[in-house]
């Protein structure tokens, strides 16, 4: 739970790692910190993260692309939850290979998750083969990054590879 409420802090940025730190140090039985203002400044974090997680998951089950095996969210989030939301995605369409993406200006990067046992990570490589880009990981999760501009390309390439 504690591990839940430091990433919270920080990737909702209400706190920066070293007041992470120093917060922790403060105390040395757990319980006496799960009372303190920073920990509940810390739940604060985790109940905002947590929303986001839920309204981000809510609206890739409304707003992706299914085609064939493929589930494709463009995802909005003030928080960097990609990852998670990706897996949750896979994890409930275990059969899909599942890309959510994030265009921001010249870049376009995404988590890649799959539960049906094909390897992801030599996907995105051969379907970013010839891209302006970088893709890697493991069989089951993976990530890429390209130029926005090659989106349209590495689209096509991906539908192809994943029939």
């Amino acid at each position: 739970r504690l591990s839940f409420l430091i990433e919270s802090a920080r990737a909702t940025k209400k706190m920066t790692c070293e007041e992470i730190v120093h917060s922790l140090a403060r105390y040395e039985d757990y319980e006496k910190f799960m009372e303190s203002r920073e920990a509940q400044k810390m739940m604060e974090a985790y109940k905002e993260l947590q929303s986001e997680i839920d309204a981000t998951f809510a609206d890739a089950e409304v707003n992706s692309e299914i085609i064939g095996r493929l589930l494709l969210y463009n995802i909005k989030s003030k928080y960097n939850v990609a990852s998670i939301i990706s897996t949750k995605l896979s994890e409930k369409h275990k059969n899909k290979i599942v890309i959510v993406y994030e265009k921001s200006g010249p870049k376009a990067k995404m988590s890649a998750r799959t539960q049906s046992g094909i390897d992801i990570a030599k996907i995105l490589q051969k379907a970013t083969h010839g891209l302006k880009a970088s893709a890697g990981g493991h069989e089951a999760a993976a990530g890429a990054t390209m130029d926005s501009k090659d989106w349209d390309k590495f689209k096509e390439n991906l539908i192809k590879l994943a029939k």
